[in-house]
This record gives C-alpha cells, sequence and structure tokens, in this order.
C-alpha cells in the first residue's frame, strides 16, 4: 500500500481520484482509479446484493459499552448511506445492523454461519508490522471470478493507540477511523484526493474523516449507483446464514438466523473447488510518526 501511495504522489494532479479495490490480485495492481479502464478479466469488489449486515463484537471497548460501539458504526455507515447521488437519491445499498456477536475473530466459513464483525483489539494487535502504523484495518473475502464479497471484518487497534470519541482532548478519532474503515468495507480502495475520507493518511486529533469529501461521494454513488428497489425490507444475511458464533463453536451444517431477519430463499451455494481470495489489508497511516522537519 505504501509504493501505491508513492505512485500515487507522483503522479499528475488530475488523475489524483477514488479508487476501487478489484480482484487483479497479482496481475499488477489491486486498485482500479477513476478514469482508468478495468484490466480484462478483473472485477470490482463489492457486495453484489447491495444489502449487508454487520455485527458489533459483544465485548465492546475497555471504554465503550458495545451498544455504545452500535451507535459510533452506524454513524459511520449512515455517512456513505446518506450522500446525495443527484435528484435526492442515495446510493444504492442498505447496510442493516445483525445486533451483538460473541465471535471475536477474522474469518470467512464456507461450512458454517458468519458474521461482518466489528471489534476492538486492546491487548496485541495481531498484526505484522506495516510501512505506517495501522490504527485499523479491514480484510474482506471475495470471489475472484465477479469480485462479490463474501465477507467483512474490521478491527480497532486500541492496543497501539488512544482512540478516542468525544469533540475534545481527541487522538485518534473512533468515528473518523470507522468512517473510513466503512469505505473499505463497502469496496472502495484509498483514493489520492488529500481532502477524502478514504485518503490513506491520518493526522491524530484530527475529526475531518467523519465527514464525506465530494470524491468519496462520486466513488461511493459510481460503485453503488441509486436503485429505487434496494431498501430496509432487503435480506442482509451473509452467505450460509448469520452466526453470532466462530465456525469452531458452531454445530456443523447450522445456521442461526437473526430474530425478523427475511429467510433467505435458496441461494445458490458456491462448489468446492471455489477459490476464495483474502484482500489485502487496508491501513491508515498515522503521518505524526514520521520525522518533520
Amino acid at each position: 500500500m505504501l509504493a501505491l501511495v508513492l505512485v500515487g504522489l507522483s503522479a499528475p494532479m488530475d488523475a489524483l481520484a477514488y479508487c476501487f479495490s478489484t480482484t487483479c490480485q497479482g496481475e499488477g495492481s489491486s486498485t482500479t482509479c477513476d478514469g482508468d479502464p478495468l484490466p480484462d478479466g478483473c472485477a470490482f469488489i463489492r457486495w453484489k446484493t447491495a444489502c449487508v449486515g454487520f455485527s458489533v463484537q459483544r465485548d465492546g471497548s475497555r471504554n465503550l459499552a458495545p451498544d455504545e460501539v452500535d451507535g459510533f458504526v452506524r454513524q459511520a455507515f449512515s455517512a456513505w448511506a446518506d450522500v446525495d447521488c443527484g435528484g435526492g437519491a442515495g446510493p444504492g445499498f442498505v447496510v442493516q445492523d445483525l445486533g451483538e456477536v460473541a465471535c471475536d475473530k477474522v474469518e470467512y466459513n464456507s461450512d458454517a454461519g458468519n458474521a461482518n464483525v466489528i471489534m476492538f483489539r486492546e491487548t496485541k494487535w495481531p498484526h505484522p508490522p506495516s510501512a505506517g502504523h495501522d490504527i485499523a484495518l479491514t480484510t474482506t473475502t471475495f470471489d475472484p471470478d465477479t469480485g462479490e464479497l463474501l465477507d467483512a471484518d474490521m478491527e480497532i487497534n486500541a492496543a497501539n493507540f488512544n482512540i478516542t470519541t468525544g469533540d475534545a482532548m481527541v487522538d485518534f478519532d473512533l468515528l473518523s477511523v470507522l468512517t473510513h474503515e466503512a469505505g473499505h468495507f463497502m469496496g472502495l480502495a484509498h483514493s489520492f484526493d488529500p481532502s477524502a475520507t478514504m485518503r490513506p493518511s491520518y493526522d491524530p486529533g484530527m475529526t475531518d474523516l467523519r465527514y464525506l469529501g465530494a470524491d468519496d461521494s462520486t466513488a461511493i454513488c459510481s460503485i453503488y449507483a441509486p436503485n429505487s428497489k434496494i431498501d430496509a425490507s432487503c435480506n442482509p444475511l451473509p452467505r450460509h446464514g448469520f452466526s453470532p458464533e466462530c465456525n469452531g463453536s458452531q454445530v456443523e451444517g447450522k445456521c442461526a438466523i437473526v430474530p425478523g431477519a427475511h429467510q433467505p430463499g435458496d441461494p445458490a451455494l458456491f462448489g468446492l473447488a471455489l477459490a476464495l481470495a483474502l484482500v489485502g489489508r487496508r491501513r491508515i497511516r498515522d503521518r505524526s510518526a514520521r520525522p518533520r522537519r
């Protein structure tokens, strides 16, 4: 990701714009930016049903109960859902809250129920160090042929960073971080627009990533064009059903259904030979840690 940032900064300014994650892993860049053609054989990574659920891990954080975390997550997704794509129409997707879950792992199950989990890491950050300082990370699983998102799990690094929630004494603002990660959750890559919420860097003390820029709005409307057929009655259940438990705690072959949600009709299941690819981790980099002159 650092190499991508450096290349972008050396490009002409009119090329700096929003970018989408693609299935082109190992075939050059894993992102395609505004105005660039999508390489042959590649697809945009996005939720094809345009209806997706999220769940907050039930432990919350040391400073926030799960329901408080849930409130911030809702605000983060609302920033994207409330965009005006023209004529008062919003982007064509719905994100629904499926409730708290016990599972605290990043995983996608092809033989059990799933959940798209938002969780805090408060004792140890379980990922290798990168070129930047990882404030948060969203890991997504997708179909490498179609780009259909199958799972997204979001981790907040409260072990190494002081995550704050108010408007005073701001250090690493939770809502800013969540709003940025929600963009990755929906399939957006880092933007080279320095005013965008999807820019790859964050300065401690700032809250501006809470609010989308014009570049962010154009991006979400481009990948999820307005669709009047998508509303809150849609089915947000993950593939193979929803479960609040991690795979190891589930009864094999049994998928739990969230109360009040629609039962899936007869979803087509992937064959055993289907290869799943794991998107590279998405990082917000802390510029304050770089040498300053």
